[in-house]
């Protein structure tokens, strides 16, 4: 298949990058961009879940049970130890 498209400058800088950085070429590049975000795509809530999980990133912090409700008074907190009542 062949494929002709325009794109903005950002993504243009983002594949020059790569193309730098990976030595690929850039058909390798976009075979492999879209593998990637097919693979990504088919992965159902619960895969994701799982494979997060197996990463150890969730339940990798600790902290307040309640940060989202306390947030802001957390904060205040903080800010009145480090500066004073300023």
């Amino acid at each position: 298949m062949l494929i002709n498209t325009n794109l903005d400058d950002s993504l243009a800088e983002k594949i020059d990058y790569l193309l730098k950085t990976t030595q690929l070429t850039l058909s390798d590049i976009l075979k492999n961009s879209v593998n990637l975000y097919y693979e990504i795509t088919r992965l159902s809530p619960a895969d994701r879940l799982k494979a997060f999980e197996e990463a150890g990133f969730i339940g990798c912090g600790e902290g307040d049970a309640h940060l989202s409700v306390n947030y802001k008074n957390d904060l205040r907190e903080l800010m009145e130890q480090k500066y004073g009542h300023g």
